[in-house]
């Protein structure tokens, strides 16, 4: 058998089903440790620095986030493609983007300048848009050498410096204000944190033999053109995101905008699973994709599957519990927040599944099919919120509700469009049977949270969390053939169960891809 062959035949290392495992576990523990230290943060710091510190820093920065559209081009998610599929292509890709980012970001800032003149801004937000501005092109630079390393598919790395970064960033802001300095002192100190990230993430580029950077601007027209399919799309998105708060803004009072941002804040903590997933995926999928686009069509029309077995009891307990929970984490004044975390609750499932389609399009160089979708969604939200607001008002007295309505008519007809016209396929009869397994389990979950409503409601979401899993394995909703892929003690618990039809008992060792969905 020639090299060649062997080659094709020997699955590729980086594909073993454990270390994918680990890769999103590493992920998700990164996300909600840095989702738990911004909390903090959050917490502490307007109430030291007060509204008037805040609105400055918030004005700097939003200016900035305007500017950062420009710098970033879309880079981070192509680097991450081409690094995965051909680490001599993303290194120019890389050196070339390391460059223009450079170059776009001085011509932002004569921008910023010019702005901060005209407006006759005073010395603290002008001092503001300075810091601001640093952090701005040090963090992209960050995000880039942490492309590199995520298409590199060393996603355990990247979460430890993502977890440093913003244990150092929380650390030092709150020392700031607890000895009493002011808006200025506290973002200048955290921007420390993303120095520390970017040269700790630089040394892991430089020590990676197949990566070669050189800043360089020769093949700039080709990464251009390959980022702005990608700039637009992450445009679209961001003005997907925010079109709902515009829009109640513009319809509702303050406290109606204040009642659905605390929600959607919350909301961000319960898509860690799918974005965790998504982005320990994407550099396997993207590299497997210029080989066999078959095989990951496949893995993600069974990752929707099974992604939906396991948003469901998240938006069981989010409705049972919605009400309870935001009074707990949020307090008395966002008892409202708890009908706005209901529907959230359901609009996690086609959230998940929107993640994943969103995904495949980028892998497979679809990103305007995608990007036409987010601004049709966008252009969507404003007439329903106009319809829903008053309604809302009128019929529940919480016009929040109307931004979480219109989020779950967005998402739906995205999922629907999705999976009729990107992922074709994906609701099969194998499918449907394994959400109708699924229900069962979640019928328990729910009936064991009713019965547990005395309880604490995070000691109820638990109680309601274990029975649901008993119940989705009793029902074959999950199998305990499929958790042995995970390896570890998930490979261990599987040996209760019954053994797999090939013979094959190191689940460890098999690969996700190569399998088509149930």
């Amino acid at each position: 058998m020639s090299d060649d062959a062997a080659s094709e035949t020997q699955p590729d290392p980086r594909d073993n089903a454990g270390r994918v495992a680990r890769n999103i576990a590493s992920v998700a523990a990164s996300q909600l440790t840095t989702w738990l230290f911004s909390a903090v943060a959050i917490v502490i710091v307007p109430r030291a620095l007060g509204p008037v510190a805040i609105g400055q820093l918030g004005l700097a920065t939003a200016i900035w986030q305007l500017g950062n559209i420009a710098i970033g081009f879309g880079s981070h998610q192509l680097i991450i493609r081409e690094m995965s599929q051909d680490p001599k292509e993303g290194s120019r890709v890389l050196s070339n983007v390391v460059a223009l980012q450079a170059l776009a970001w001085v011509g932002v800032s004569v921008l910023v300048a010019a702005y901060a003149v005209l407006a006759g801004v005073d010395d603290t937000v002008a001092m503001l848009l300075v810091l601001v501005g640093l952090a701005t092109i040090i963090s992209q630079q960050n995000q880039s050498a942490r492309g590199a390393i995520i298409g590199r598919e060393r996603l355990g790395l990247t979460s430890s410096v993502s977890v440093i970064e913003r244990a150092i960033a929380a650390g030092v802001t709150i020392v700031a204000v607890v000895l009493g300095y002011g808006v200025v002192v506290v973002t200048a100190v955290a921007g420390v944190a993303t120095v520390v990230a970017l040269g700790a993430h630089g040394i892991a580029v430089a020590r990676d033999p197949e990566v070669v950077v050189k800043p360089t601007l020769a093949d700039r027209r080709s990464v251009i053109q390959r980022a702005i399919p990608l700039m637009l799309l992450s445009s679209a998105l961001l003005l997907y995101r925010e079109i709902d708060v515009l829009a109640l803004a513009a319809l509702a009072d303050e406290e109606a905008v204040g009642l659905y941002a605390a929600t959607d804040r919350l909301f961000g903590a319960m898509v860690m699973v799918p974005s965790a997933i998504s982005l320990a995926l994407f550099p396997t999928l993207a590299r497997r994709f210029t080989t066999d686009p078959e095989a990951v069509r496949a893995t993600l029309r069974r990752l929707s599957a099974l992604l939906g077995v396991v948003t469901l009891p998240m938006a069981v307990g989010a409705w049972m519990l919605g009400p309870d929970l935001a009074v707990t984490i949020l307090g008395e004044d966002f008892e409202k927040s708890g009908d706005v975390m209901r529907v959230y609750g359901i609009v996690l499932i086609p959230v998940a599944w929107t993640v994943i389609i969103g995904m495949y399009c980028t892998i497979s160089k679809q990103e305007r099919v995608w990007t036409f979708v987010l601004l049709a969604s966008a252009v969507a939200t404003v007439p329903l919120d106009i319809f829903l607001v008053p309604f809302s008002e009128d019929r529940f007295d919480n016009a929040a509700l109307a931004g979480a309505i219109a989020f779950l008519v967005t998402e739906t007809s995205a999922v629907i469009f999705g999976f009729r016209r990107v992922l074709p396929g994906v609701m099969n009869g194998a499918t449907l049977s394994m959400f109708v397994r699924a229900g069962f389990a979640a019928a328990a979950m729910a009936g064991v949270l009713w019965a547990a409503r005395d309880l604490n409601v995070f000691l109820a979401l638990i109680v309601g969390g274990g029975a649901y899993g008993i119940g989705a394995l009793a029902f074959g909703a999950l199998r305990l053939s499929e958790l042995a892929t995970l390896g570890g003690p998930f490979q261990r618990l599987a040996r209760f169960g019954a053994a797999p039809s090939d013979g094959n008992t190191d689940g460890a060792s098999s690969t996700p891809t190569s399998r088509s969905p149930e």
